[in-house]
């Protein structure tokens, strides 16, 4: 049996997502990036029209969308991508802000350090304190990103925190990169649940 023109259509926007993914991945902070996140939640509530539109055709399929969009309104990173987006297309405010290159540093407990960057971009670090108690901090090198903004939807006139979890999970970084693959995941999900419902 033939494909659905909804579920044809949806799967168009997932494909749309994967480059998206994949620009983000590659593109750090620059513009391209910034296109790729727009895209991204662009083709998020573009898949939630076309669902809609398509589980029309039963009570079963339209009480599961139902049940879609109760999850959409409660799971923090889809609620925010889809405020996002209202953000994105009817506002003027960034959605997403740049950050820089720079060092992380975790387990400090106290002392001092010198850290030296390597040629292959690690650091060397050399600590001064109770080094029995305290062992040395760990540096990274954090590269250059695109952050998750707080969004203002000013069709709910509401504003939106950067989303921390995600179907019970946490995020762990409000880095567009990280949390886009986890929309296009969610995305072929949907859309493959939908197919069962005859969308």
């Amino acid at each position: 049996m033939a494909e659905s023109p909804t579920i044809t259509q949806c799967r168009m926007r997932i494909k749309k997502i994967e480059s998206s993914v994949a620009e983000l991945v590659k593109s750090g902070n620059s513009e391209a990036a910034h296109i790729a996140w727009a895209d991204t939640i662009a083709a998020m509530g573009t898949i939630y029209s076309k669902l809609e539109q398509g589980t029309k055709v039963n009570g079963q399929a339209a009480a599961w969308f139902g049940r879609v969009k109760n999850e959409r309104k409660n799971d923090p990173l889809l609620s925010y991508a889809h405020h996002a987006r209202n953000a994105e297309e009817h506002g003027v405010e960034w959605v997403v802000g740049q950050r820089g290159q720079g060092i992380g540093i975790s387990q400090m407990r106290g002392g001092s350090f010198i850290a030296e960057r390597q040629p292959d971009g690690s650091y060397a670090t050399m600590f001064f304190g109770n080094v029995k108690n305290n062992p040395p901090p760990i540096i990274e090198h954090l590269p250059a990103s695109l952050q998750l903004l707080p969004v203002h939807d000013k069709r709910y006139g509401d504003t939106f925190a950067p989303p921390d979890f995600h179907l019970g999970t946490a995020i762990g970084d409000h880095n567009a990169a990280i949390v886009a693959p986890l929309l296009l995941e969610y995305a072929k999900n949907l859309v493959e649940a939908s197919v069962h419902f005859g969308v």
